[in-house]
């Protein structure tokens, strides 16, 4: 059985309902589409006779800032799950509203 938008909307965690994007899966694939249409047809088209840009700079700064994100990710998954009072193996999902779900949630 394959969920669909009423499956996902009736049985979703409800504290993620005020969220960007998560209180309706249109919009996340009307921005999938976008995105879709823009690396396949618009950008090729718009880069046909300009010279590649130079984004060496802007790729380090991305990449150390997606890196210190990561380990804030693995740190706080560490520190709120993994580590403290979740285990590796399949759990039931917590919706409770106690701190380390909630910071589960957050992270």
């Amino acid at each position: 059985m394959e969920p669909d938008d009423e499956y996902i909307l009736k049985y979703g965690d409800p504290r993620m309902a005020t969220y960007p994007l998560m209180d309706n899966p249109s919009v996340a694939y009307a921005l999938i589409a976008a995105y879709l249409v823009w690396v396949k047809f618009i950008g090729p088209t718009w880069m046909k006779d300009k010279p590649p840009y130079e984004l060496r700079m802007v790729m380090i700064v991305y990449n150390l800032f997606i890196s210190a994100l990561n380990a804030w990710i693995f740190y706080n998954f560490g520190k709120y799950g993994w580590f403290g009072r979740y285990r590796l193996r399949c759990e039931p999902i917590d919706f409770s509203n106690n701190e380390d779900a909630l910071m589960m949630v957050y992270v």
